[in-house]
């Protein structure tokens, strides 16, 4: 206990008077004479014991004590009152006899103990307990039953049966003999119980005072009732002292309520009182085999009577084992299976999942190899899924995937093998038997072929999903094998890199796979690492290429053009990553360097005294779409000195897509800041004329396909078309890819005044560039230059 409680204890009236009453008593038995000691014993017995049931009561009533405990506490006062309503009564009793010598029973332990026992087992029935089961609660009650068949039988043999004699004594001697033993064996019952339900009612303090309670009131009883002995002034110090500690115990547990009770539950706490049942029965069967050596009498037969009981109680507890074992096997047995159904298929649509299909390609490949049967695999993406999870949600993303697998289980044989790779991955197992010839590696057969076209046309149909009809296609990778080759994992990554090939060619399609094709994935894997790399190691470099005056081909500007230098000296061009840069997310950072690069380079040649020439830079896409596109253009200005209008910006028609009003946001901002703007490649994509003319866009740059017209009949509608525009919209124009003399004077008939292209010169390093740069105003580009 600790210091609290303790104090608690001390000044709790209800063990005070215990307290008191208690050492009194002791006192009493030690030095008061012998004839006082029966009616001392028995007055103050039912004291402490009704005591003990207000106690007992008071914590029932307790409302922090709710449900089955606050149940059991007052069951077991009513016990204890009745109890002590007996003793009352057998004293009353005692008193009638010894003054008026009329030879009075003494009912109390005839009628009150047995209803005590009673109640005191009623509340042994609501006692709570952390069996979770009926079969559990079953198993409790029968380890109870065979502890305390057990000690009956012990203490018949050993106290009872040496206590009452039935030739001499008759009926009067019954009680002493067997009635106060057998509340004895009924308080022990409350103890085992309590220690085999493990559960929270008591705290360990309580129980503690209650075990030892229990021991006390067998140990008087062993001691014997006779006052004026030593044995027996012992047993009633022994009563007394038992029922003491019950009362502090009682009163700890309800002053510091549920929340100071020990958890019990658990199978660590109940281990060590489960041996008790088999140590009742070994001394059960030790007991018997003593009386059977000797000569039966009625002691004998007793034990022999609770030795059979005692049996039948246990082959009933091993029955409730057995069956309890049975039922746990079967549910392991499920279990087990539902574990392993749940480790091979997958949750939503019960479609083997990606352990279980590689297990069966590996098995599939190693027959191929054995047999030479033809094994192939269908690798199954859903194109555009990720639209429908973000525009109707993940769970008709769900319900759709689930109708896509009834799809696919109604195309596909059940002969072959269809899983659920991931996400809105699929794949198809297909085993053909060997007829004839072998499949060549990376060859599809004809009934491969069949099963592909069949999941293309079981998935054209729409899908309802929420009320609405929903479109979804799919993109199917093929890979053969043939004898041995390849091994299962290169099968299926073979059918991936077909999927994405059929992807990138047509979606809705279908591909097999080509060597070709992992040689280019790994070509671009390596190309990818290099690439950042490059970003890492800064090892791009700037080239530039003039913008001329169709008119006298002097240098009006440059555009800035970044080019890879790799480490061994070699120059990559921007269309060999440029695309990888796009999708790895890389050309935001190539853009922040070429900007910088070129702005400071401009800037270096103004202030070596060159002309002031306008500098164009291409912008990405992902660069448009970046919030901090307006403040990284701004920084790069402010720390070069060059000014925003002699600045162009050049993005594509398709760079306003995603989010076009934002990315239009910016282009507003940047051009309050005095940049100019240019659409690059103006007319090969899709622009929206409304879109353009809310932009602040300078420039439309003809691209070099309209220019190349020409140069072969010299007529190009789509040029016209496009510096016709431009004027409408008081835009400047410049054309691309100019590299036939014959194709300026038809540019300049069309209204074009600017242009940039091999006819002038190609992309030069700065150093070359500044040659220009440096020219006197005016002057033509030069043929050295080109």
């Amino acid at each position: 206990m600790g210091m609290h409680a303790r104090r608690l204890i001390a000044f709790d009236p209800l063990v005070l008077v215990v307290l008191v009453t208690g050492l009194l008593a002791v006192g009493w038995f030690a030095v008061a004479p012998a004839q006082t000691q029966r009616p001392a014993i028995r007055a103050v017995l039912p004291v402490l014991t009704c005591l003990l049931a207000i106690g007992m009561w008071r914590t029932g009533r307790d409302s922090r004590i709710t449900g089955a405990a606050g149940r059991f506490w007052r069951i077991l006062a009513v016990g204890m009152l009745t109890y002590a309503a007996g003793m009352v009564v057998d004293l009353a009793a005692l008193a009638v006899r010894e003054l008026s010598g009329v030879p009075v029973a003494d009912a109390g332990e005839i009628v009150l103990y047995p209803i005590a026992g009673v109640c005191t087992l009623c509340a042994l029935v609501v006692f709570p307990t952390v069996a979770q089961t009926a079969i559990e609660r079953v198993k409790i009650v029968l380890d109870g039953a065979t502890v305390l068949l057990g000690s009956a039988t012990l203490v018949w043999y050993f106290v009872s049966s040496k206590r009452w004699q039935p030739a001499a004594q008759g009926w009067s001697g019954l009680t002493d003999g067997l009635v106060l033993p057998a509340f004895t064996l009924v308080a022990g019952c409350v103890v085992l119980r309590i220690l085999l339900a493990g559960a929270s009612v008591m705290s360990r303090p309580t129980l503690a005072c209650f075990v030892f309670g229990a021991f006390s009131a067998a140990a008087g009883i062993i001691l014997g009732a006779e006052a004026d002995t030593v044995s027996g002034r012992l047993g009633a110090t022994v009563h007394v002292v038992g029922l003491s500690v019950c009362v502090v115990g009682v009163t700890f547990q309800r002053q510091v309520g549920p929340a100071g009770s020990a958890p019990l539950s658990g199978a660590a706490w109940r281990r060590p009182f489960t041996v008790l049942p088999y140590g009742a029965i070994a001394a059960t069967m030790t007991v018997l085999i003593v009386v059977i050596s000797d000569r039966l009498d009625y002691r004998g037969w007793a034990v022999v009577i609770g030795a059979l009981a005692l049996c039948a109680v246990v082959m009933a507890r091993q029955l409730a084992a057995l069956w309890e074992n049975s039922r746990l096997l079967r549910h392991n047995r499920e279990l087990a299976r539902q574990l392993e159904h749940q480790a091979y298929h997958d949750d939503l649509t019960g479609l083997a999942n990606r352990a279980l299909f590689s297990e069966q390609v590996r098995q599939a490949v190693t027959r191929t190899g054995r047999n030479g049967d033809r094994t192939a695999v269908l690798f199954i993406d859903l194109d555009d899924f990720k639209v429908v999870n973000d525009s109707l949600g993940h769970q008709a993303g769900d319900q759709l995937l689930r109708g896509v697998a009834d799809r696919l289980g109604t195309a596909v044989a059940e002969s072959h093998t269809l899983g659920r790779l991931g996400g809105d991955e699929f794949a198809v197992l297909v085993e053909e038997r060997a007829a004839g010839s072998q499949a060549a590696e990376g060859e599809a057969g004809d009934g491969v072929a069949q099963v592909a076209d069949g999941i293309v046309a079981a998935l054209d149909a729409p899908f309802r999903i929420n009320g609405m009809q929903v479109h979804i296609r799919a993109s199917l990778g093929v890979a053969a094998a043939a004898d041995g080759a390849p091994g299962p994992m290169e099968l299926l990554r073979n059918a991936d890199i077909a999927m994405y090939a059929a992807k990138s060619s047509r979606k809705g399609g279908w591909r097999v796979f080509e060597p070709a094709m992992l040689t280019a994935l790994v070509a671009r894997h390596r190309l990818q690492a290099a690439l950042v790399q490059a970003v890492e190691r800064d090892e791009f470099v700037v080239f530039y290429q003039p913008i001329v005056n169709l008119a006298d081909g002097s240098v009006l500007g440059t555009e800035a053009l970044v080019r890879w230098r790799r480490p061994d000296g070699r120059l990559v061009e921007p269309g060999q990553f440029i695309g990888l840069a796009e999708e790895t997310g890389l050309v935001t950072e190539i853009d922040r360097r070429v900007l910088a690069l070129a702005c400071a380079q401009v800037a270096c040649w103004d202030a070596a005294g060159g002309d002031q020439l306008a500098l164009h830079v291409n912008v990405s896409a992902r660069q448009l779409h970046r919030a901090d596109l307006v403040a990284d253009v701004a920084h790069v200005l402010a720390e070069s000195g060059l000014a925003p209008g002699r600045l162009t910006l050049e993005i594509t028609e398709s760079g306003l897509g995603g989010d076009p009003e934002a990315a239009i946001g910016r282009l507003v901002d940047l051009a309050a800041m005095g940049v100019h703007l240019a659409i690059d490649d103006f007319g090969t994509g899709y622009s929206s004329l409304a879109y353009l003319r809310r932009m602040p866009v300078d420039v439309l740059k003809i691209d070099k396909t309209f220019v190349a017209e020409l140069a072969v009949d010299g007529y190009a509608p789509l040029a016209q078309a496009v510096v016709a525009l431009a004027h409408t919209l008081g835009m400047q124009t410049v054309a691309e890819g100019i590299d036939q003399p014959t194709q300026v004077p038809r540019l300049q008939a069309l209204g074009c005044r600017h242009g940039q292209g091999f006819l002038f010169a190609k992309p030069l390093p700065a150093a070359e560039m500044a040659a220009l740069v440096h020219a006197p105003a005016g002057q033509p580009v030069t043929t050295s230059a080109r």
